[in-house]
């Protein structure tokens, strides 16, 4: 029998393996984790710290989710700094190159992802461009739930990608005892914010070699209005919890097995809106980074000109991006999981 940790409901719970990623860890976290020992769910996870019987697998790879909730602006993330279309549409919240993070002669980072770009500098990230789904859906609940269940926009699935990739293989075998005791803030060296709050905790049970796939969310991207400061701020606070997470994970010697995977549930429009802020949008950007990933730029900025419906157009369906991480880390034929065949990518 294959068992959750859900952490963040009021009773204790026994769960099938079935019943993965139907609730929450650290506000919008979960740990998926295997073990016949494992019964108990505790609330409030993010006021616990975390004692592991050390698991039969510690080696095997990890895989980390972190949505960035509300629709992330790829193009204030990953900047187009010498396309005119972009400074055009963008009068007051398009980023000035002197305030960007350069990876090469017409994309940067921005610039509050300093942790980012060291890690695109070492070869540890993956930017993946254009990145989205035909007819899209700009409803939070319904975009997300495709990329959850990987399903195509006008087929309606309950189990996710995730939890099928588990039961295609049976993979995740490991007997495990976890003790949580109260603690009121993250380990030394991360931040206080919910984000760092799950890392650290996912980062105790990837030492242990408990478990071997996590997801996270971080909220604050849906900026309608405002966006120039909140954006900013939501970033700095992804990079500052991320920088700490990798730092922990390299100390552990754990960093080689794990691979991290960003996505928001779409973009935004190019243009900006009345109120200082982005609408919903169709194409954005993931970023992926691990010790075994190959770093570099992946796939192709949309055109800022050719647009459809004033939206930019994909280039690399999400599920390529699933495919590659089923075949190439979790070692799972991607058919098996998403129903279709998608081409993998090269950044694994």
């Amino acid at each position: 029998m294959q068992s959750y940790v859900p952490v963040g409901t009021k009773e204790s719970l026994r769960l099938s393996r079935r019943s993965f990623l139907r609730t929450g860890l650290l506000a919008g976290a979960s740990v998926l984790a295997s073990s016949r020992l494992i019964e108990t769910a505790v609330p409030d996870a993010s006021g616990f710290d975390l004692e592991v019987r050390r698991g039969a697998d510690k080696d095997a790879t990890v895989l980390v989710v972190i949505q960035l909730s509300g629709g992330n602006d790829g193009l204030n993330t990953v900047i187009p700094y010498t396309d005119d279309a972009y400074f055009a549409l963008r009068p007051s919240l398009a980023i000035p190159p002197a305030k960007a993070l350069k990876l090469n002669d017409h994309l940067a980072l921005n610039g509050m992802l300093a942790g980012f770009r060291e890690l695109y500098d070492s070869g540890e990230l993956a930017v993946i461009l254009g990145v989205g789904y035909p007819n899209l859906s700009r409803s939070h609940f319904r975009s997300t739930e495709i990329w959850r269940t990987a399903s195509d926009s006008n087929v309606l699935k309950s189990e996710s990608w995730l939890s099928r990739s588990v039961d295609a293989r049976c993979r995740f075998k490991w007997e495990a005892l976890l003790r949580m005791t109260r603690r009121s803030r993250p380990s030394a060296g991360y931040p206080c914010c919910q984000l760092a709050s799950g890392l650290d905790l996912a980062s105790r049970f990837i030492s242990a070699g408990t478990a071997r796939i996590f997801c996270l969310s971080q909220g604050g991207y849906d900026t309608h209005s405002g966006q120039l400061s909140s954006h900013q701020r939501v970033l700095k606070d992804l990079d500052n919890a991320l920088k700490a997470f990798v730092s922990d994970l390299k100390v552990h010697g754990d960093f080689r097995r794990v691979l991290i995977m960003i996505f928001s549930e779409f973009g935004r429009r190019l243009a900006e809106n009345h109120h200082g802020g982005t609408d919903h949008g169709s194409a954005g950007a993931m970023l992926v980074a691990g010790g075994a990933v190959r770093g570099g730029i992946c796939g192709e900025l949309p055109s800022l000109t050719g647009l459809a419906d004033g939206q930019l157009v994909h280039g690399v369906d999400f599920r390529s991006v699933y495919a590659t991480v089923l075949e190439k880390w979790l070692h799972v034929p991607s058919h098996d999981v998403l129903g279709h065949k998608f081409p993998t990518l090269a950044f694994l």
